[in-house]
């Protein structure tokens, strides 16, 4: 049983890559978030007639 706890269960090939793109897909998913809230935050401030940022 200890074996098991510290190897972990096996996953297979398919399982491994399923798993390691939804990994990679949550990171891009994160940076994506970030950008847009920043973006977002700049937009706020932008005169959208002069396209000055505002005070």
């Amino acid at each position: 049983m200890s074996l098991l706890l510290l190897t972990g269960c096996s996953r297979s090939p398919k399982e491994q890559l399923a798993y390691q793109h939804a990994e990679e897909q949550y990171q891009i998913n994160q940076r994506n978030a970030q950008a847009y809230q920043q973006r977002g935050e700049v937009d706020g401030r932008i005169d959208l007639a002069s396209g000055r940022l505002r005070d």
